[in-house]
């Protein structure tokens, strides 16, 4: 608690810190030359919130719980006075009543105090400081090292980043967060490195001169490489690269230069590059799939992200997280006073192993949402569905019952489009194209589309999908 007290003192913002465990001689008031409050009183964080516009105000939430909603309501109220404002809460009170009330009432992150890692702490208030807000919550010590190795790497050195973890464990948030961090001139940029045909790579990587080639654009291409010219290159999924483009993007990666296909001259590139896999890269190099100089290019610095399973102690919170972002994000005119969430389906969930981790809890929070409004209830149960795949691999419709639910939310204004499965969509769009007698206006309308050319692109992409899935 020293070092985050001492890291807080040390930012130049006004910062307003209440924390009903905060010993007397830890309490300090604003003084001359000096931005910080740190108080163990609501009564005195509501009277300075009143006196002063802080930048950042940190609150716990462990209090009793006719006091824990004046906390509530301190927060939508500083929230109103200025939007701009970062509130975090930090609290050992972590259950997802808590949480998901704290969010609700404003707040922009949820931390965990119980076994927090002061270096995972401060780096999570720099990144918020720098508007950075998809941080990863976790109670776990291996995780929060991750942020303290994160930082380290962006401040202090300038090699390679190699980010290790299953799918779904948020192995770009890192990424992304890296180039935050380390305040490069230029931009984050993603590639993936999985499925880039042969005879476009060079095209695709290095860019191109006009004319350069049969169907080439006039004004030539800037390649994704020197388009990360001074910031961050992230390739996802390095391991599932060709190895006669890893000899080629490796000789790039070495020399720091690029030649445009078409061009006689290359061009010096400074790029960071941050690098992803599922894999075993080291199995890898044993079967012959990736190259051992790669290989060797890549192990240096690196951050292993564990998987969900091995952090139970999470799920209760991101269950928490994800419904609050599930109502932001999806739902429409919808207001909740009350949410409780089921016990039982919680520690089945507790329990499950997460193939697709943060990305599948998600997935199945966001279902659930979708199953409680259907119902009409404020229970939430937690239901996993495992995916069940057809002879031609694509998700299984949901019951008649529940797509006429789901039809009769979406024309009501109570659900957004955007949260439904792929697979549905296309029987959605089916079934109000013949209802409306395509009538795309109207149509885009009830989904919240920008215009009738939005609604047309999406047509075209479902069904491009669709015929590839075949």
């Amino acid at each position: 608690m020293n070092e985050i007290l001492k890291f807080l003192k040390k930012q130049e913002k006004m910062i307003l810190y209440l924390d009903c465990e905060l010993p007397k001689n830890k309490l300090h008031k604003i003084k001359e030359n000096e931005k910080y409050f740190f108080t163990n009183s609501l009564e005195e964080a509501v009277k300075y919130a009143n006196l002063y516009l802080f930048d950042l105000v940190i609150l716990d939430t462990n209090f009793a719980e006719t006091e824990q909603i004046k906390v509530f309501d301190l927060i939508k109220k500083i929230k109103k006075q200025n939007s701009k404002i970062k509130i975090i809460a930090f609290s050992k009170r972590d259950d997802f009543r808590t949480v998901f009330y704290s969010y609700q009432a404003g707040i922009d992150i949820f931390i965990p105090k119980d076994n927090i890692n002061s270096n995972y702490f401060q780096t999570v208030i720099k990144l918020l400081m720098k508007n950075y807000y998809r941080i990863i919550i976790s109670k776990n010590r291996l995780l929060q090292k991750n942020y303290e190795l994160m930082n380290f790497y962006a401040k202090n050195i300038n090699t390679d980043i190699l980010i290790q973890g299953e799918n779904g464990t948020g192995k770009g948030i890192i990424a992304k967060a890296i180039h935050t961090l380390g305040e490069y001139r230029g931009k984050f940029v993603v590639q993936n490195c999985a499925g880039i045909p042969d005879t476009l790579f060079e095209s695709e990587m290095f860019g191109y001169e006009p004319n350069s080639f049969t169907g080439a654009d006039k004004k030539g291409k800037i390649g994704v490489i020197e388009n990360a010219d001074d910031g961050v290159l992230f390739l996802d999924e390095i391991g599932d690269l060709p190895l006669l483009q890893q000899a080629k993007l490796l000789r790039v990666i070495q020399r720091k230069m690029i030649l445009r296909v078409g061009s006689i001259k290359e061009k010096k590139v400074n790029i960071r590059y941050v690098y992803a896999t599922n894999k075993n890269l080291f199995n890898e190099v044993e079967n012959e799939a990736f190259r051992e100089d790669f290989y060797y290019r890549l192990k240096g610095a690196e951050i292993n992200i564990p998987p969900l399973r091995n952090t139970p102690q999470d799920i209760e919170i991101m269950v928490a997280v994800f419904v609050n972002r599930f109502l932001q994000e999806q739902a429409n005119k919808i207001e909740i006073s009350e949410l409780t969430l089921n016990q039982e389906s919680l520690e089945k969930l507790q329990k499950y192993d997460f193939p697709g981790n943060m990305r599948e809890l998600q997935k199945i929070v966001y279902q659930s949402m979708i199953n409680m409004l259907l119902a009409n209830s404020n229970e939430l149960i937690l239901k996993i569905k495992k995916l069940k795949k057809e002879a031609n691999e694509t998700e299984i419709l949901p019951p008649v019952e529940t797509f006429w639910q789901i039809i009769e939310l979406l024309e009501n204004g109570h659900l957004r489009y955007g949260g439904i499965v792929d697979r549905m969509k296309n029987q959605i769009l089916q079934h109000l194209r013949t209802k409306y007698n395509d009538n795309r206006q109207h149509i885009s309308k009830i989904l919240k589309f920008k215009d009738k050319q939005s609604l047309a692109n999406e047509i075209y992409r479902l069904n491009k999908n669709s015929n590839e899935s075949e």
